[in-house]
């Protein structure tokens, strides 16, 4: 005869027991490797988890690799004490078994995806397109890859660039070219590829913008002398990882003598700087760029322009206060930043570079 509510009531001395014992017995499923080929990996979790929650009915908890030596746990469907709040850790489950989708059909079809492309297939479930990077690269560490670039799902390209030189990318055999005096979108390459500029003397001049229209301003000025020997690159905001691999991949180059960034005077544009030249990833990261400007200081000195200076928010004081904590190492080359960040916040000012005039702030 089975057992009703009142036997398990008086096995149990607590009610923490009596929970226990009454929770259902959920399925674990190690988010790892289970085949040397990735799609069998994904094909063995993807099955589990259909035939738990389909077949048996039966709560499944995934247990993804962590920094740390317990893993993180994602149960499904939640149930007990807390399912009232659990729509973020069911919306977690939803979006990884949703990309784990996407990244097989990618894989076994041999087709290439981008990051946005998989996001608007659905963006009521995602939100963010950030969130879609996120858990790319939670899903390559938990099948411990090197690199995003076997799950066949890579960023859309985003940064633009201009060249005086041509610029030659070569990955896995194939090369793209970067031509000289045209604006191009910067091409997909990955951690492996190698970069070339076809040059014959090594005088070469990297400038890294942080607006669109700064940058079309540059190129487009008809100044041969400030385009004579320049890269011109921008990540329209808010930089890209292709943006900054490529970046990183030109640091090989023996021919390029100067680097440069120029941002707006305000937290956001020194998160940006601090984005290209501090990441802690090193692929994504230049460390030979030097930030240059604007400053408030050279908007301040324009009195012959009507610059218009804006207060800082909240937010921003809160941006540069963490900004600045990151800035202040060792390494005295961060230290504009550090220091331009202390004056924001000090004449609780900013300003965007567009107020300055081209030759203020791209010294020629």
């Amino acid at each position: 005869m089975a057992k009703g509510l009142v036997d398990f009531m008086e096995e149990c001395p607590s009610r923490m027991d009596l929970y226990n014992i009454l929770a259902p017995r959920s399925r674990t499923i190690y988010m790892n490797k289970h085949h040397e080929e990735l799609g069998g990996s994904i094909e063995s979790i993807l099955r589990l988890a259909k035939n738990s929650i389909e077949q048996q009915r039966q709560p499944v908890e995934f247990l993804l690799p962590s920094s740390g030596k317990v893993p993180v746990s994602l149960k499904f469907p939640e149930y007990g004490l807390y399912s009232a709040v659990a729509a973020q850790p069911s919306n977690k489950v939803a979006i990884m078994l949703n990309l784990l989708r996407a990244i097989q059909e990618a894989v076994y079809s041999g087709q290439i995806k981008t990051i946005r492309d998989v996001y608007y297939s659905n963006v009521q479930l995602y939100g963010k397109q950030s969130k879609v990077d996120q858990w790319i690269t939670t899903i390559a560490r938990c099948f411990e890859l090197n690199s995003k670039n076997p799950l066949n799902v890579i960023p859309a390209q985003k940064g633009l660039c201009f060249t005086t030189k041509e610029i030659r990318i070569v990955t896995r055999g194939r090369m793209d070219c970067i031509p000289a005096y045209s604006s191009t979108l910067i091409p997909h390459m990955e951690e492996r590829s190698m970069c070339q500029v076809i040059m014959s003397k090594p005088m070469l001049r990297v400038i890294v913008v942080e607006k669109e229209a700064i940058y079309n301003k540059l190129i487009n000025s008809g100044n041969g002398k400030l385009l004579q020997d320049s890269i011109i690159v921008t990540g329209k905001g808010y930089p890209d990882f292709l943006t900054r691999l490529f970046l990183n991949k030109l640091q090989c180059i023996p021919c390029i003598e100067s680097w440069e960034i120029y941002t707006d005077a305000d937290p956001h544009g020194m998160d940006i700087a601090s984005k290209y030249m501090l990441n802690k990833i090193d692929h994504y990261k230049c460390g030979k760029l030097v930030h240059k400007g604007v400053f408030l200081s050279q908007l301040i000195a324009q009195r012959q322009r009507q610059i218009q200076f804006l207060p800082l928010t909240e937010r921003d004081n809160s941006l540069a206060v963490r900004l600045l904590e990151k800035a202040t190492d060792t390494d005295c080359k961060h230290s504009r930043l550090a220091i331009e960040l202390q004056r924001q916040i000090f004449l609780q000012k900013k300003a965007e570079m567009d107020g300055l005039e081209r030759s203020g702030y791209v010294g020629q």
